[in-house]
């Protein structure tokens, strides 16, 4: 009987992802089964630096959202850096990348290269406010995503309060995943990969489906 650990063995994933959204979503590839190559810059993943220590001085969130994953340095700026990074997606059937949109193509790793190396390869490109728009490369926080959806107005006694965990962050990888799982079964009919292009201010919204029916319906605004 197959088991949920099994579930996408002979899958690899290469995460280039920071902090939350993309390493969360790679962790549960890896608990279904994937082998996570995650590629840092020579100075690590920004999460060593931030939440709790054990015992030994480790960061603890950092060692929880990369469990079970090979980490692997890489200076995507270099010549070397970007062939090494080829070396391994020339095996990979997913890639995540959380940069602010455009700087993958500055490197010359955008998807419509890489596609050429690898057809299959399934590209989740994470940011905080998708790939255009005026927002494309504002700087933000879960707090802002909270704020400028709305959600954050419907919750604390008498004005809005921020609050944890990080909604946004966290629903983002969830559907992050969930469209991964979908073209990795779409692409056993086609051959092909896909490009996901996910802005983690706009998966607040299926988030409050109920919500804003009520809103297009009766004009009712929730608070």
């Amino acid at each position: 009987m197959t088991t949920v650990p099994t579930f996408l063995a002979g899958v690899k994933v290469v995460d280039l992802s920071q902090y939350i959204p993309g390493p969360f979503a790679s962790l549960m590839l890896a608990d279904m089964g994937a082998e996570v190559v995650k590629v840092e810059p020579p100075t690590g993943d920004g999460m060593r630096a931030l939440g709790p220590r054990d015992g030994d001085g480790r960061p603890i969130f950092y060692d929880t959202l990369n469990a079970s994953k090979s980490i692997l340095c890489l200076d995507l700026k270099t010549e070397a850096g970007r062939a090494a990074l080829l070396d391994e997606l020339a095996t990979a059937d997913i890639l995540i990348e959380g940069f602010r949109p455009g700087v993958m193509h500055r490197l010359g790793l955008d998807y419509e290269v890489l596609r050429h190396h690898r057809p299959g390869l399934i590209y989740c490109s994470i940011s905080g406010y998708g790939p255009t728009g005026e927002l494309a490369h504002a700087a933000a926080h879960d707090g802002n995503y909270l704020a400028g959806s709305g959600t954050m107005h419907r919750n604390g006694a008498g004005q809005p309060i921020f609050f944890d965990p990080p909604i946004a962050d966290m629903s983002g990888a969830l559907f992050a995943v969930i469209a991964i799982l979908g073209a990795l079964n779409g692409r056993r009919e086609t051959g092909l990969g896909v490009h996901i292009e996910l802005g983690l201010a706009d998966v607040l919204m299926p988030l409050q489906l109920l919500q804003i029916a009520d809103w297009a319906t009766n004009g009712t605004v929730p608070g």
